[in-house]
């Protein structure tokens, strides 16, 4: 797998997907019942065209109103909404909308870094959570509402880009940081929740790590325990970022056998959101265009804080994650039942070892060369063989939602990746 971290803050929004029946609290119409079908189905894209011009503040509307604008990363617009919706109709929704509802509002508080508020609304998803989740997964939901109660009093992150900025990545596609005086190696991983580092740079550079356990899962079932610290400033190339939480955690947990290296630490989503446009080239540079200017409508969303982008395969809409930490595109359960019997026929089965953040495990698969999509308007062919998973590597994962992941293989035959988290919008050249 990816450099996902599934049980991190906001991967829970994908086992809440499942449905949202509103219709108790419905406006009438047909927008309803769109809507519904639409948000059951991801489709994230034209639920944001039917609501554009939807003046309507009935509790559905509410609801998927903030739902869009927290997929499309307008997080104060979206707790917005929903924290007026929790108000008024929150005792009256159901189950499944009501925790993901407050578990998109804790997404966005922690986008904004309000910590305090972060926590507490994960808080009042507990009693819901509480009644169908296993053990391991209320201990992991519980221990990242510590999280964000240690980070309470924590000054919220800021970025400083001095203007357009090209950064020399390592040899393992990293970018080398200082935090401290002392230098080390970041990898930019859009498919990591958390910025991670581990424990023995942690103290090389003198951070303080908090007695605090943070349990985190991995793709592969195992929790991991580690522990927070907010590094008060870092410097890349004339960047500078302050306050940004990272979480201290064993080595093991960033060993990657299948390449031998040994990654120091993860720079994720809170990092890579601020700095708002980067590109990833295939010459090794990493770009911050400051201020940013990919513009044109979104064509990407997020779920919890994983880029999720529409492909197109066989004349089908597809939804596949942009994990730039992994080691190249997989595709998951939902593509090979679509498409068993052509995958099949062109395959060669056997197992192979699926690694990633904290996993390492021998899965079954199918490696199919030649596959051809079209993303963000242009073909995209994969010459070197993918693995198409048989089965779901968990519910977390979104391996049983979602049809695959993009690494950054991506750029096969393209220059440059760019990535807009203000416009939600990537584009390849």
């Amino acid at each position: 797998m990816s450099g996902r971290s599934p049980s991190a803050p906001g991967a829970a929004w994908l086992a809440a997907l499942a449905l949202a029946l509103l219709a108790s609290l419905a406006s009438g119409g047909q927008l309803g019942p769109k809507l519904e079908k639409l948000y059951g189905e991801r489709r994230f894209f034209e639920m944001r065209t039917l609501l554009e011009s939807e003046t309507a503040t009935t509790p559905d509307i509410l609801f998927y109103k903030g739902m869009v604008a927290n997929a499309f990363n307008r997080p104060a617009e979206s707790a917005d909404d929903l924290a007026s919706l929790l108000r008024t109709a929150g005792d009256r929704l159901p189950v499944a909308a009501h925790m993901d509802l407050l578990i998109a509002l804790a997404d966005d508080y922690a986008r904004m870094f309000e910590y305090a508020k972060a926590a507490e609304a994960r808080e009042k998803v507990l009693p819901l959570l509480a009644k169908g989740a296993n053990r391991s997964a209320l201990a992991e939901f519980k221990s990242i509402i510590g999280l964000w109660k240690a980070m309470a009093s924590a000054p919220p992150q800021t970025v400083e880009i001095p203007g357009d900025t090209e950064i020399v990545l390592t040899d393992g596609g990293e970018v080398p940081v200082e935090i401290n005086g002392l230098e080390v190696p970041l990898l930019p991983d859009t498919g990591s929740a958390l910025n991670m580092i581990v424990r023995s740079d942690a103290e090389r550079l003198g951070l303080k790590i908090l007695d605090v356990t943070v349990e985190v899962g991995t793709a592969a079932g195992k929790i991991v325990k580690a522990r927070p610290c907010l590094v008060p400033e870092l410097r890349f190339s004339g960047i500078t970022v302050r306050n940004a939480v990272f979480l201290v955690v064993p080595e093991e947990m960033l060993y990657f056998s299948e390449i031998r290296r040994q990654r120091k630490g993860l720079m994720s989503f809170p990092i890579l959101a601020g700095l708002k446009e980067l590109t990833f080239t295939r010459r090794g540079r990493f770009i911050v265009t400051s201020p940013p200017r990919l513009q044109g409508p979104p064509n990407f969303f997020l779920a919890g804080v994983d880029a999720v982008i529409e492909a197109e395969y066989a004349g089908r809409r597809l939804l596949f994650f942009l994990d730039t930490g992994a080691f190249g595109t997989e595709l998951f359960m939902p593509f090979y039942k679509a498409f068993a019997s052509d995958i099949i026929r062109r395959g060669i089965y056997e197992p192979a070892t699926i690694e990633g953040v904290g996993t390492h495990a021998r899965e079954p698969v199918y490696l199919v060369s030649g596959l051809s999509f079209r993303v963000a308007g242009l073909a995209v062919r994969f010459d070197q063989a993918l693995p198409v998973l048989t089965r779901s590597m968990g519910a977390g994962t979104g391996s049983n939602v979602f049809d695959g992941s993009f690494g950054l293989d991506l750029m096969t035959g393209r220059r440059e990746l760019r990535l807009n988290y203000d416009a939600m919008r990537i584009s390849l050249r």
